[in-house]
Protein backbone atom coordinates (compact mmCIF):
# COMPACT_ATOMS: atom_id res chain seq x y z
CA UNK A 1 0.00 0.00 0.00
CA UNK A 2 2.75 2.49 0.87
CA UNK A 3 4.48 1.86 -2.44
CA UNK A 4 1.24 2.36 -4.35
CA UNK A 5 0.37 5.57 -2.51
CA UNK A 6 3.63 7.32 -3.38
CA UNK A 7 4.24 5.97 -6.87
CA UNK A 8 3.68 8.03 -10.00
CA UNK A 9 3.60 4.89 -12.15
CA UNK A 10 2.94 1.43 -10.76
CA UNK A 11 3.89 -1.68 -12.76
CA UNK A 12 2.85 -5.06 -11.36
CA UNK A 13 4.96 -8.09 -12.36
CA UNK A 14 3.37 -11.47 -11.69
CA UNK A 15 2.50 -14.86 -13.08
CA UNK A 16 -0.63 -14.78 -15.22
CA UNK A 17 -2.32 -17.73 -13.48
CA UNK A 18 -2.24 -19.57 -10.17
CA UNK A 19 -0.52 -22.95 -9.79
CA UNK A 20 -3.95 -24.52 -10.32
CA UNK A 21 -4.42 -22.61 -13.58
CA UNK A 22 -6.98 -20.10 -12.30
CA UNK A 23 -6.64 -16.55 -13.67
CA UNK A 24 -5.07 -13.93 -11.42
CA UNK A 25 -6.37 -11.08 -13.59
CA UNK A 26 -10.11 -11.04 -12.90
CA UNK A 27 -13.11 -8.81 -13.53
CA UNK A 28 -13.89 -8.36 -9.82
CA UNK A 29 -11.55 -8.84 -6.85
CA UNK A 30 -12.62 -11.17 -4.06
CA UNK A 31 -10.01 -10.10 -1.50
CA UNK A 32 -10.14 -6.77 0.38
CA UNK A 33 -8.25 -4.07 -1.52
CA UNK A 34 -5.78 -1.69 0.08
CA UNK A 35 -5.08 0.36 -3.03
CA UNK A 36 -7.78 1.21 -5.58
CA UNK A 37 -7.12 2.16 -9.21
CA UNK A 38 -3.36 2.49 -8.67
CA UNK A 39 -1.89 0.02 -11.21
CA UNK A 40 -0.82 1.36 -14.61
CA UNK A 41 0.63 -1.77 -16.26
CA UNK A 42 0.57 -5.52 -15.57
CA UNK A 43 3.49 -7.62 -16.83
CA UNK A 44 3.03 -11.40 -16.69
CA UNK A 45 4.66 -14.46 -18.18
CA UNK A 46 2.04 -14.30 -20.98
CA UNK A 47 1.46 -10.63 -21.71
CA UNK A 48 1.87 -6.93 -21.04
CA UNK A 49 -1.46 -5.32 -20.21
CA UNK A 50 -2.13 -1.60 -19.76
CA UNK A 51 -4.77 -0.56 -17.23
CA UNK A 52 -6.84 2.24 -18.75
CA UNK A 53 -10.09 3.98 -17.80
CA UNK A 54 -11.89 2.07 -20.56
CA UNK A 55 -10.50 -1.30 -19.43
CA UNK A 56 -7.52 -3.64 -19.73
CA UNK A 57 -5.66 -3.18 -23.00
CA UNK A 58 -3.43 -5.98 -24.30
CA UNK A 59 -0.14 -4.36 -25.37
CA UNK A 60 2.16 -7.37 -26.02
CA UNK A 61 1.99 -11.16 -25.90
CA UNK A 62 4.72 -13.65 -25.00
CA UNK A 63 6.47 -15.43 -27.88
CA UNK A 64 4.39 -18.35 -29.09
CA UNK A 65 1.13 -16.99 -27.67
CA UNK A 66 -1.77 -15.43 -29.54
CA UNK A 67 -4.06 -12.71 -28.18
CA UNK A 68 -6.92 -15.21 -28.25
CA UNK A 69 -4.93 -17.67 -26.10
CA UNK A 70 -4.01 -14.94 -23.59
CA UNK A 71 -7.68 -13.93 -23.35
CA UNK A 72 -8.62 -17.57 -22.62
CA UNK A 73 -6.27 -17.51 -19.59
CA UNK A 74 -7.52 -14.13 -18.35
CA UNK A 75 -10.56 -13.69 -16.11
CA UNK A 76 -11.33 -10.18 -17.35
CA UNK A 77 -12.15 -8.93 -20.85
CA UNK A 78 -9.10 -7.58 -22.68
CA UNK A 79 -9.25 -4.77 -25.20
CA UNK A 80 -7.33 -6.18 -28.15
CA UNK A 81 -5.91 -3.80 -30.77
CA UNK A 82 -5.55 -5.16 -34.31
CA UNK A 83 -1.77 -5.45 -34.13
CA UNK A 84 -0.19 -6.83 -30.98
CA UNK A 85 3.57 -7.43 -31.03
CA UNK A 86 5.42 -10.17 -29.19
CA UNK A 87 7.25 -9.30 -25.96
CA UNK A 88 11.00 -9.02 -26.41
CA UNK A 89 13.88 -9.23 -23.98
CA UNK A 90 15.56 -6.15 -25.45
Amino acid sequence: MDIAAGAKILIVCMEHNTKDGAPKIVQHCTYPLTGLACVDTIVTDLAVIDVRPEGLSLREVAPGWSPKEVQAFTGAKLITPQRIPEMSSA
